[in-house]
């Protein structure tokens, strides 16, 4: 009875084998997600409109809708999308979006709330009537989450409301 080293040597072959494919599999998936949470980073933000949602005895909220344009030939997405609100240049709310995904040369409408308590409005009031308009924006950032670690890519959009 002799050691077979036949079987052995196989099955040797075969773990690292199925072991190769794992990490090559893996890997694929992963800079294919890596890609599209970075594709983000090329992707156009507009601010298509802002509305009162619902109004409370210390503030309103606001539905912020925003554009999201992607011009990469491959999907774009992020975690998430966070924005600062800012009214003739005073910081005055936040506003969160969730995850999304957007096809290749496509577009897709991102919503959010933003709640504005009313001591932050006295500036944008002043500013409509004396100048006849409000300058708001909104910038931030666009979260993603990878297999090597979360990054953050800043976004702004900017509008004028004519009073």
């Amino acid at each position: 009875m002799g050691i077979r080293f036949v079987n052995s040597y196989n099955f040797y072959v075969k773990s690292v084998v199925k072991s190769l494919f794992i990490v090559v599999l893996f890997s694929l998936v992963g800079c294919a997600t890596i890609q599209k949470h970075i594709a983000v980073r090329n992707c156009e933000f507009e601010l298509e409109s802002v509305k009162v949602a619902s109004i409370s005895l210390t503030g309103f909220i606001l539905a912020v809708e925003l554009k999201a344009q992607n011009p990469n030939l491959f999907d774009a997405g992020a975690n998430s999308l966070s924005l600062d609100m800012y009214v003739n240049n005073s910081k005055i709310a936040k506003a969160v979006f969730p995850k999304f995904d957007i096809k290749p040369s496509e577009s897709t409408k991102l919503i959010g709330k933003v709640e504005i308590p009313y001591w932050a409005i006295s500036s944008a009031a002043q500013s409509l009537v004396k100048n006849g308009k409000v300058d708001y924006r909104f910038e931030g950032f666009v979260k993603i989450e990878t297999l090597i670690g979360s990054f953050d890519f800043p976004v702004a959009v900017y509008k004028n409301k004519e009073g």
